[in-house]
């Protein structure tokens, strides 16, 4: 058994591996070759699919901020609606009651 990791043999022999998968699902045109250096290669790789991984997060906790955000504005603006229909109902009431003081209660 070799010392040498497991990538490396792989593309020694000529076997296709995930590191040649990886580099070409990021679009690297390059072909792993027998003599390439596989740790530099791939900590390239991992960096550059670490950056566009962290712009995702970045944009998918902003998108998620931002639906909440406008969940909260939508529950503030009902609940807004609301108070001022009841509100305005109570006022109402309150000044039939007080416009006509036969029904005011007493039938």
């Amino acid at each position: 058994m070799s010392n040498r990791p497991r990538a490396e043999r792989a593309v020694q022999n000529g076997v296709p591996c995930a590191v040649g998968e990886y580099k070409q699902r990021i679009g690297t045109a390059k072909e792993l070759r027998p003599g390439d250096n596989i740790n530099l290669t791939l900590t390239k790789l991992l960096n550059k699919e670490t950056d566009r991984a962290s712009k995702r997060d970045v944009e998918v906790r902003a998108r998620s901020r931002a639906i909440r955000s406008q969940e909260v504005l939508n529950t503030l603006f009902k609940l807004q609606q609301t108070t001022t229909l009841m509100l305005t109902r109570r006022s109402n009431m309150i000044g039939t009651e007080s416009s006509n003081p036969t029904t005011n209660g007493v039938g």
